[in-house]
This record gives C-alpha cells, sequence and structure tokens, in this order.
C-alpha cells in the first residue's frame, strides 16, 4: 500500500516480457522441430547462438555508473525482438 512506484509502468513491462516469452517459446518449438537435430545438437547449436544475439551484457551500455559498485558481467538485458521468427 505505501509503493509510490510506477505501477502501470511495472505491469506495461511485465506484459511485454510476457508477449516476449511467448514468441521465444514459438520460435524455440518451430525452429527445433524444423531443424530435425537432437535436443542437445539444437540446444547447443542454432539455440545457444540464438540466445547470444538476444542478450546483450548491461556492461555495454552506456548509462551504467561504473562507480556504482555492481558487478554487471554475467548479466544481460534482452534485446526487442524483430518480428516473430528470425532467420
Amino acid at each position: 500500500m505505501n509503493f509510490r512506484g510506477d505501477t502501470k509502468g511495472i505491469l506495461d513491462e511485465e506484459h511485454i516480457l510476457g508477449t516476449r516469452l511467448e514468441k521465444l517459446v514459438f520460435e524455440f518449438q518451430t525452429r527445433f522441430e524444423q531443424s530435425g537435430q537432437s535436443f542437445r545438437d539444437f540446444i547447443w547449436g542454432h539455440w545457444r547462438q540464438r540466445m547470444a544475439e538476444e542478450c546483450i551484457p548491461l556492461r555495454d551500455k552506456a548509462d551504467i555508473d561504473p562507480d556504482v559498485g555492481i558487478r554487471v558481467d554475467a548479466t544481460c538485458e534482452s534485446l526487442p525482438l524483430i518480428g516473430d521468427i528470425r532467420s
């Protein structure tokens, strides 16, 4: 009740992230079925590369102050989806 944050903004962001996840799940299922590869080969091949495209390290973002003492080496932020399925 004492939360003074942007509730609408948070809900909007959750909706966007949920939609993004649905698209990624659909893409995963479609690409895996089309690949004809074993699950392991698909995960370590195409999907690993695809997820590398999906994430960028936070340390590469210009708005992060390096003096705040936060370690962001293993953290990533998703890029915007372009279409339902990337080629």
